[in-house]
């Protein structure tokens, strides 16, 4: 629009009804008016305003389009750094899994010394309280990576459907 208003602008205006002062007279080939009108405007002396506005509206363009580049890149690194994290918390999930795993089977070995008599009850309730407490950082990594997938799915501008009846 700003580069349109450099050139001139034409302006055609029509009018055609009936008029009359008695009712009866107001369909009559007498009563018929009509009138036309033109108009041409011209910009010739605008002080520069056109140039102006012109050059307004191209940087108000480039800022449009840098700020679509921004919005781009920050979309892009939010994923870069959720698909990180999510990677990382999922290799925690995994190595905390093997030693859960180890933890069980070491509370299973000392119970069975326990219940022969060849280890004290204060061992065998500190090997359960290993084997809890790795029961608990596995679920609170499984936590983190789950919420580090969500967000992930976030960046990427996964929908959210909820599963109605």
């Amino acid at each position: 629009m700003a580069v349109a208003s450099f050139f001139p602008s034409f302006t055609l205006i029509g009018d055609a009804g009936y008029q009359s002062l008695k009712l009866k007279n107001l369909f009559d080939a007498k009563s018929t008016t009509w009138a036309y009108s033109g108009d041409v405007s011209i910009p010739v002396f605008q002080g520069g305003s056109l140039i102006g506005n012109l050059r307004a509206q191209e940087a108000e363009q480039i800022r449009a389009a840098l700020f679509y580049q921004k919005s781009v890149l920050t979309a892009v690194s939010e994923a870069e750094t959720y698909l990180k994290q999510y990677k990382e918390d999922s290799k925690r999930v995994k190595d905390l899994l093997l030693t859960q795993e180890r933890y069980r089977n070491l509370n299973i070995l000392t119970e069975e010394r326990y219940q022969k008599g060849l280890v004290s009850k204060l061992d065998y309730i500190r090997s359960k309280i290993e084997l809890i407490q790795s029961d608990e950082e596995l679920l609170q990594s499984e936590t983190s990576s789950l919420l580090s997938l969500i967000m992930l799915y976030k960046a990427l501008g996964g929908g959210w459907h909820c599963c109605q009846p």
